[in-house]
Order: structure tokens, then sequence, then C-alpha cells
């Protein structure tokens, strides 16, 4: 049985500027490009604001402009049995194409403006009309089942709820309803047993950023959590965050699950960081961010009146990523460090994503502190590389008026493999062992120059880097060949 859940009666079709706060743009619930259709059924298309273009600065104390963004567009539906989407498209379109592209969907395309295809299993899609500007992601999903209110602290129903910074304490349990939109940020410090979940959506487009920190407790993002134990947060959507999306410190048995971040344009919006954590899970989530995917860190310098002397700084263990997507628009896909102060970091795996659209690099760990990161592994991935792909440019600092310069980068395609052992911020070098790169499928549009694969010592502190099946379109490689290794100093182990 097909569910769409509807947008809040009261708003529909309504610009509410006036309600968020400060708002630097007009907040719309529809996006016009797209009319879309499940079964037959129209499926409302949200709209959602993302980055237009890989240009990017330190923080000049103000936010990103404006004119490097765009809109696009996500909708949501329920359904336990296969799918026919219909995409009708303003203005028509040329290609289409659904992401990602191991998933094997075949667009039909039935007219000069109207594309349609199925969908059988449940999760997250892209669907661009040439290229990727403005697309329409699409979040298929079980048909959900309506709580029992026992145990549930704060209940958002159907509708908009503004909410400013929420704090939550030991044994909360946030419901938001899908046909719910909540404009807050979530925060936790020294909780215990807590959960988030519902399939509605939580906007952080009412938080201002005033710092440059991303550490300490002044910009919260959609959820950022200190020193927590037994956390859950699942079946949501977070969207339009102000710094990182979701961000844990010194975290422990933590499950991610079916989260999807949309809209996320604003300056230094990572998807996921998990900074001294162990014992994590993330699964089945999709991530389109300005800025890295999803990232594990050691940090020592964030705010220590938080957290007691004998539980800062303490090694990082035991997480796992796994049938996540990722769109990566500046920086790093899948990133262990470049922060790694821990004392080590082990234990880490990402397994089974799809890594569709990337900017700098793709599977990374780099020992930028002076931790220790081994034992970790990057299995099952697919990286997808593009002809259409814009090279990141790094802006200016005060230099307001600088246009983005696609020729002024370095970079002609991201980078598929990277471990280094570089230095930052004067740190004592750190080292990086064992880390391993099993079934790795580069799938490259024709005419896309060879990727980099780099494995890079500083400092003599990489070593033990190994390389088991790497497919280039589909074929197995029997070496490096296909790749960009100029940079290498260390020599993998390739099988």
């Amino acid at each position: 049985m097909l569910y769409i859940p509807p947008l809040p009666l009261s708003y529909q079709g309504r610009d509410i500027r006036e309600l968020t706060l400060g708002g630097a743009e007009p907040f719309k619930w529809f996006f016009d490009r797209y009319t879309l259709f499940v079964n037959g059924e129209e499926c409302p298309v949200r709209e959602c604001r993302v980055s237009a273009i890989p240009f990017n600065r330190p923080w000049p104390g103000k936010q990103r402009d404006i004119a490097q963004t765009e809109m696009a567009g996500y909708s949501v539906f329920y359904s336990d049995e296969a799918v026919t989407v219909t995409v009708k498209v303003d203005g028509g379109f040329e290609k289409a194409v659904v992401r990602p592209l191991g998933a094997g969907i075949k667009v039909e395309r039935l007219s000069s403006d109207t594309a349609r295809f199925t969908l059988d299993k449940n999760g997250a899609y892209v669907f661009e009309a040439d290229g990727e500007h403005s697309p329409l992601e699409i979040f298929y999903e079980k048909k959900p089942v309506e709580p029992s209110m026992e145990g549930i602290t704060k209940y958002y129903g159907p509708g908009i709820h503004f909410e400013g910074i929420v704090r939550l304490y030991d044994n909360d349990v946030v419901y938001v309803h899908p046909e719910a939109q909540v404009f807050a940020s979530f925060n936790a410090i020294g909780a215990r047993n807590i959960r988030i979940f519902g399939g509605g959506v939580i906007d952080g487009g009412t938080e201002r950023r005033l710092f440059e920190h991303c550490y300490e407790n002044f910009t919260k993002g959609t959820v950022r959590f200190y020193d927590c134990e037994d956390v859950v947060i699942e079946d949501v959507i977070l969207k339009d965050s102000a710094t990182w999306v979701l961000s844990m410190f010194r975290c422990d048995r933590v499950r991610i699950d079916n989260v999807k971040e949309v809209g996320n344009w604003r300056y230094n919006t990572d998807g996921i960081d998990l900074c001294n954590c162990r014992d994590v899970l993330i699964q089945n989530c999709y991530i389109h961010v300005f800025d890295d995917g999803i990232t594990i860190k050691g940090v020592s310098n964030w705010d220590r009146s938080f957290v007691p002397e004998e539980r800062r700084d303490r090694s990082v263990y035991n997480i796992v990523i796994d049938k996540c997507i990722l769109w990566c628009g500046w920086g790093r896909t899948c990133e262990i460090g470049v922060e790694s102060s821990a004392p080590e970091m082990t234990g880490i795996v990402f397994k089974n994503c799809d890594c569709i659209r990337n900017t700098h690099a793709v599977l990374d760990a780099r020992a930028g502190w002076s931790g220790y990161i081994h034992h970790v592994s990057f299995e099952n991935i697919n990286v997808e590389l593009h002809s259409d792909y814009q090279r990141p440019v790094r802006q200016r600092d005060f230099d307001d008026d600088q246009v983005y310069t696609p020729e002024e980068s370095k970079y002609t395609v991201p980078a598929v493999m990277y471990v280094d052992d570089k230095s930052f911020a004067n740190s004592v070098p750190g080292k990086v062992s064992n880390v391993s790169f099993k079934n790795i499928f580069v799938i490259a549009d024709d005419g896309v120059p060879k990727p980099e694969v780099s494995f890079v010592s500083y400092n003599g502190g990489v070593r033990d880097i190994y390389v088991d099946g790497v497919y280039f379109n589909g074929v197995r490689q029997k070496d490096l060949s296909l790749f960009d290794t100029s940079k290498c100093n260390v020599r993998p182990i390739f099988s």
C-alpha cells in the first residue's frame, strides 16, 4: 500500500520567510522543476537549497554567498511493494539518470520532458536531468508504523514546529511524525539512552552561525551530542544545518540508521562527524552535503568544561559505516582524520557504500595530528566519476569579488584512494598502517582523466597498505596503471 505524507495543510504553497529567523532567502515548500507521480499518484516535491559550486575558504565571519547555491528537490513516499515512478521535468531534458548507478535503475524517456522508471527496493535515489545541477532526491521508505506514546518524551505531530535549541536529557525519546517539520537543533551533554526517530524533517535553517569553531558547543547544527551513551537516531531527514549536520563527541554505543541529509549548502556542513567515539554503527543513510561526507576524527581542543579530564582525548575504535549513499560537495567523502590526536584510531570499516558525487578524495585516511591510525578498511565501495566533474577552487581569504574559475583548480578528477601522514598545526607526526582497500568499483564516464591514487609518507609513518580487488568499469585490474600514482612514495601490497 502506498502512503505519501502530505505537507502541513496550513502552509501548503505559502512563502514562510517571515517565520524563519533572519531568513536570507525565501522558504518555499514546492520545487517547481519536477512533477513526480508514484503509481500514478502525485507526490509533492519539496524544495531545498544545495551548493552549486565547490568554492570554499576559511570561515570569513559570515555565511557563504547565496549566489554559490541553487535549488533542488526531495520527495518522500512509503510502500512495501515495487513502484513505478514518473517524473515530468519543467523545460524538458536530453538525458536522465538515476543514481546510485550500482542500483541498475533503467530510465525510460517517454517524451522530451517525461521519464519513467521502476523502484523495487526501499532506499534513497537521485534523479538527475542533464547533469548534477538541481537534482531530485527520492526517499522510498518502508511503510511507517505509528508508535505507541509510551516512553515518548517529546512528540512533534503533523505541522510546523519552531523549537530553537532543544536540550535532551537521560531517557529522552523524540518522535518526529512523517508529516512534521521541526525547526530546531537537538543538543545533549552527558546524557544516556536517547532516541530520535519518526520520519519527519528536522530543519536547522533557523540557526545562525556566528563563530568558526566546530568542536565547541557554539553552533549546534541539527544534532550535536557530547559525552553521551546509548544513542539511536533513525528514520529522520536532517535539512539546512548551520554547521556540521550531525556530530558526536566522545559518545559510546551509537546507532545512526536511515538518516537522510538534504539541503545542506552552508559553510562547513559536514554530513556526520564522530570525534573520539566508540562502538558506532552508521547504516542505510543518504548524505548530500557541501563539505566532507562521513568523517571519523580524534580531536583534543574542544570545550573541556563538558567532560571530566579522565574521559578526554581517548582512543577511537569499533566504527562501522554500512550501506550508505554519499554526495560530497567539497572535501572528502569517506574520511578517517585529518584530525587524529586520539592515541589510536582503529577498527574502522566503511563498507557497501555508493559514493555518487565526489570532490577532492573519496576513500581517505590521514594522520594529520599525532595519533596512530591502524587496522581500518574500505570494502565493497562503488565510486562514481563524472565527465561533468566540477573542479574545487579555494577562494582567497576575504576576497568577496573572486569568481569561481574551474581552471584555477589543480584537480581534474577526485582521488579514489588517499593515505598520508602529513602533519598539521606543528603537531608531532602521526602514523598510519594496515589500511585495506578491498573490492573498490570505479564507475567512470567516458573521457574522465586518470583518477589519482596517493599513498604518501611525509614523515615515515605510512606502511602496510593493502589493495585487494580494484575494478574499473567492471574489469578487475591487475595493477594500478589506469590510475595516476605519480605522488605515491609508499608501495601498496596489491593482489
